[in-house]
């Protein structure tokens, strides 16, 4: 049973992730076999969507000029 998922750093595949899943426990993409801690993971996604804000309010502002 997984409740969540999140984004591979490697190949952008998605992690099913279990219930229990703690922020400090290695997770393991089923696709590539990539490893990494799980608040890696979360602090990585983070950034990729404030970069993405950060670009959408840029071309919003373009825009308006």
């Amino acid at each position: 049973m997984y409740t969540s998922a999140i984004t591979c750093a490697q190949c952008k595949d998605t992690i099913e992730l279990a219930p229990n899943t703690g922020p400090f426990e290695s997770v393991t993409c089923p696709h590539c076999r990539h490893t990494a801690k799980f608040i890696d993971l979360q602090m990585k996604a983070q950034e990729e969507d404030q970069k993405f804000v950060d670009e959408l309010t840029l071309a919003s502002a373009s825009s308006t000029d």
